[in-house]
C-alpha cells in the first residue's frame, strides 16, 4: 500500500470517542484511511460521498442502534458489496445471529484485540478488492461478450446463408432474416413453432433421422433438404452441430443452411439427360440390331425359299433325278445352319459390337455413382436402397462403363420388381471378397421374384419377364461379365424377391 489512492478507506461509526481513538490509531499505523461517524445519521451522510472499503460498526448506539444503521445503509446500491464489521461489548448469540441476517459479514467483541482487529479488517479488506478485481474482469467480459454477439448478429443478420437454431424438441429459438425471407414469415411467427412443419412427411423422417445422428460423437450432421413452404421449390443443404448439456443430451441445434437449388436442378437435367442418351442409344442399338438381323438373315432364307420351291417342283416332275432333289435338300440344311448361326451371334452382340477399356477401379466407388444417378428416379418411386459395401476391397480391372451399365441395368430391373408389391420396397447392394482371387457384388431384391418358367431362360436373349421389356437386357449384362472373365447368376431371395451375383476376377484373366 504505497500509493495513497491505494490504500482501502474504512469507516469508523461509533459513539464514543475512546473507541473511535483506539481504533483509528491501530488502523492508520497499517496505513488505512479513515473517516469517523458518531452516529447512524452521521454515516449515512459520509456514504452518500464517500462509498468506504469497509465499515467498522458499533452495535449499542443511542436513537439509531447498529442493527437499524446497518440495515440502512444496506439499501443503498453502491453499499452492496461493502462488508460491515459489527463491534459488540458483549459475546450475545443472539445479537451476532441478528447482525449477519442484516448483512453484516463479521464481528468483533469488546475490548479490542488489535491481532484480532487487524487480521480481520486485512481479510475482509483484501475479500473486498478480490471481488472489485472479479466484478471487473466480469464487466469486461460481459462487454465483450456484448461486442461479439452483436458482430455476430451482424453477420448473421447480414449474411445470404441461412442460420437457425433450435431446441431438443426441434423448435426455432432464432432464425435468421434471410432464412425467415426464404419462407416468407418474420422471426416471431416461426419462435415456438417446430422445423419439421415446414418439411414435406418424407424429409421430416430424414430429419428425424439425422437428429438421432447428432447424438452421437462427433455430433455433426449434413442434410439436404427441400423447403415446400416456397416457390418455386427451394432445396437448401444443412450443416447441423449439436450442442449438449451436462447430462450428455442434446439441448440445442445449431445449422447453417445454404441454397443448392440451382445445383440440384443443374443435377436433374444432367440426369434426364443422362436417362434420355441412354433411351435413344438403346432404342439406336435395338434399330441397328433389328437392321443388321434382317439384312443377315434374309440371304439364308432367301435361299431356303428358293431351294424348297425347286425341291417342290422336282417333286411335281415325272421321273425326277433324285440327286437333283439332294442338292435342294443340302442346300436348305446349310442356309438354315447358317441362319442359326446368325441368331446365335446376337447374343454376344453386346461383346462383338464395343470396345473395351480396362482399368484399375474402385469397385465400392462405382456403386456409389450408380446410387448417385438412380437416386432421384428410386425416390420417385418410394424405393428404398441401402449399400452393404465392405470396406478396403482391392481395385479390379474392369471397363468402367461396361459394369457401370451391367449395375445399372440389374438395379433397373430390381426396381422394376419392388414396383410390383404392396409390402416394403427395399434394394440392397452388397459388394464381398468370395475368394482370394474374385471379388463379388449382390444385388439384392424384395421384388414379386421371378416365375419358375422362366428362371432356366433367363439370361437368353429375347427372353422377358416385363411386359413392355425386350429381353436382351440381362443377356447383354452376362457377356460383358464373361467378357471380364467373370459369372453372373441368379438365386431366389429367401425373404422374397431375387438376388443376381455377379463376380469379378481381382487380377485381370487373359482372354
Amino acid at each position: 500500500m504505497t500509493g495513497q489512492s491505494l490504500d482501502p478507506h474504512i469507516l469508523i461509526v461509533d459513539d464514543k470517542s475512546t473507541n473511535i481513538q483506539f481504533l483509528g490509531m491501530v488502523l492508520r499505523q497499517q496505513n488505512y484511511r479513515i473517516s469517523v461517524a458518531q452516529d447512524g445519521y452521521q454515516a449515512i451522510k459520509i456514504v452518500d460521498k464517500i462509498i468506504p472499503d469497509l465499515i467498522l460498526l458499533d452495535i449499542m448506539m443511542p436513537e439509531m442502534d447498529g442493527f437499524e444503521t446497518c440495515l440502512k445503509l444496506k439499501e443503498n446500491p453502491a453499499l452492496k458489496n461493502v462488508p460491515i464489521i459489527f463491534l459488540t461489548a458483549k459475546d450475545d448469540t443472539e445479537d451476532i445471529l441478528k447482525g449477519f441476517q442484516l448483512g453484516a459479514a463479521d464481528y468483533i467483541t469488546k475490548p479490542f484485540n488489535s491481532a484480532v482487529l487487524l487480521a480481520r479488517v486485512a481479510t475482509h479488506i483484501n475479500l473486498r478488492q478480490k471481488t472489485q478485481l472479479l466484478e471487473q474482469q466480469r464487466q469486461k467480459t460481459q462487454i465483450a461478450l456484448q461486442i461479439s454477439q452483436e458482430k455476430y448478429r451482424f453477420l448473421v443478420e447480414n449474411q445470404t446463408d441461412f442460420v437457425i437454431k433450435l431446441d431438443a424438441q426441434g423448435q426455432f429459438l432464432f432464425a435468421s432474416p434471410s432464412y425467415c425471407e426464404k419462407l416468407q414469415k418474420n422471426e416471431n411467427q416461426l419462435l415456438g413453432t417446430t422445423f419439421t412443419q415446414y418439411l414435406i412427411p418424407e424429409e421430416q423422417t430424414n430429419f428425424t433421422q439425422l437428429c438421432e445422428q447428432l447424438q452421437h460423437p462427433p455430433h455433426i450432421g449434413h442434410i439436404e433438404l427441400q423447403l415446400p413452404q416456397t416457390q418455386p421449390l427451394c432445396w437448401v443443404a444443412w450443416s447441423c452441430k449439436a450442442i449438449l448439456g451436462h447430462d450428455k443430451q442434446i439441448q440445442e441445434i445449431v445449422s447453417v443452411g445454404r441454397d443448392i437449388t440451382a445445383r440440384r436442378q443443374a443435377e436433374e437435367k444432367a440426369r434426364q439427360t443422362l436417362h434420355e442418351l441412354a433411351h435413344i442409344s438403346r432404342l439406336n442399338t435395338m434399330g441397328e440390331m433389328t437392321t443388321a438381323l434382317a439384312h443377315e438373315i434374309n440371304q439364308p432364307l432367301t435361299a431356303i425359299l428358293s431351294f424348297s420351291q425347286a425341291g417342290l417342283r422336282l417333286i411335281d416332275t415325272p421321273n425326277f433325278d433324285l440327286e437333283d432333289l439332294r442338292l435342294a435338300l443340302t442346300g436348305i440344311e446349310r442356309n438354315s445352319k447358317l441362319a442359326s448361326e446368325i441368331i446365335k451371334r446376337i447374343r454376344f452382340f453386346a461383346r462383338k459390337d464395343k470396345q473395351f477399356k480396362k482399368e484399375p477401379i474402385d469397385i465400392n466407388q462405382l456403386i456409389n455413382e450408380v446410387e448417385y444417378l438412380v437416386h432421384p428416379e428410386l425416390r420417385r418411386h418410394q424405393v428404398q436402397l441401402s449399400l452393404a459395401l465392405s470396406p478396403h476391397l482391392p481395385p479390379v480391372t474392369i471397363d468402367n462403363i461396361q459394369i457401370q451399365q451391367v449395375i445399372l441395368n440389374l438395379v433397373r430391373n430390381a426396381m422394376d420388381a419392388v414396383l410390383a408389391v404392396t409390402t416394403q420396397r427395399i434394394i440392397t447392394i452388397k459388394t464381398m471378397l468370395s475368394s482370394p482371387h474374385y471379388l463379388e457384388v449382390a444385388i439384392y431384391d424384395t421384388g414379386i421374384g421371378i416365375a419358375p418358367e422362366v428362371k432356366n431362360t433367363l439370361f437368353e436373349p429375347f427372353i422377358t419377364t416385363k411386359n413392355n421389356g425386350v429381353g436382351i437386357g440381362l443377356s447383354i449384362c452376362r457377356s460383358i461379365i464373361d467378357e471380364h472373365g467373370g459369372q453372373l447368376h441368379f438365386t431366389d431371395n429367401p425373404q422374397g424377391g431375387s438376388i443376381f451375383r455377379f463376380s469379378l476376377p481381382i487380377r485381370e484373366i487373359d482372354k
